[in-house]
């Protein structure tokens, strides 16, 4: 059976956001950019929840460096319903 294992490099590209879910639950939201030699840069959807959500947001500001270890997750664009795959739910 595969697993859902993804281990991402770049640069915070905003400051991540913090705040909690109905239930009590921390969420971090940020966008990691990804530089490839010769491609243009792009933009990766980061969640991180609980501990690792908190983590997130007090140290990785802005231009940090990380190294992030997720799986990919599924969102949905509601205005035009269709599935956007380019989200990582970070765990570590």
């Amino acid at each position: 059976m595969a697993k859902n294992v993804v281990i991402i490099e770049g640069e915070v590209f905003n400051e991540p956001s913090l705040r909690n879910t109905r239930s009590g639950v921390d969420v971090s939201n940020f966008l990691l950019q990804v530089v490839e030699e010769q491609n243009p840069p792009f933009e990766i959807h980061i969640t991180a929840f609980g501990k690792v959500a908190v983590e997130c947001a007090t140290k990785f500001p802005r231009g940090s460096r990380v190294r992030i270890t997720g799986r990919l997750g599924k969102s949905q664009n509601t205005k035009e319903k269709e599935i956007l795959v380019n989200d990582v739910v970070a765990v570590a």
